[in-house]
């Protein structure tokens, strides 16, 4: 597996699309809205990247400072073509990630999912990666769907 990681560009586009299209995170007509920051403003710490295999978008991560805080680091989105998962792709993604916050002085990267059934993978794909469970919030996405909180230090 010839497995790159790399700042994304305006060249992966589609292939995040793709990605947003096979896996449902978000629609994605939002992308380009969501990247402008990230092009735009040098100063805006927003970081993206791109897991590219033989050339090809296959994953993503996508995290910002949180505002107010000092050296934390929100996890927004984490993305692995469907027929990409369970090859290790979202780990190294993740340890890249870490590096790269690391190297930037941050100190916590948060990572907030649902309580329900549907993002139990998710959530033990957190787990795995040494995420700590840190808070539910009952019924903050809707009723019956509570937000789960992940942390860890960097």
């Amino acid at each position: 597996m010839n497995l790159k990681i790399e700042k994304s560009g305006k060249d992966d586009f589609i292939g995040l699309k793709e990605i947003l299209n096979s896996t449902g995170l978000f629609p994605p007509e939002m992308l380009e809205e969501m990247m402008r920051p990230y092009f735009e403003d040098a100063d805006s710490g927003e970081i993206w990247f791109s897991a590219l295999l033989d050339n090809e978008v296959v994953g993503f991560a996508y995290c910002a400072p949180e505002k107010f805080c000092d050296g934390t680091y929100n996890l927004l989105a984490i993305g692995i073509d469907p027929e990409k998962q369970g090859h290790g792709i979202g780990n190294k993604l993740i340890k890249h990630l870490e590096k790269s916050l690391q190297s930037a002085g941050a100190r916590l990267l948060m990572v907030e999912s649902s309580g329900s059934p549907d993002y139990d993978l998710s959530r033990r794909f957190y787990q795995r990666q040494n995420f700590e469970l840190v808070a539910t919030i009952a019924d903050y996405w809707q009723e019956g769907e509570d937000k789960v909180i992940f942390t860890k230090k960097i």
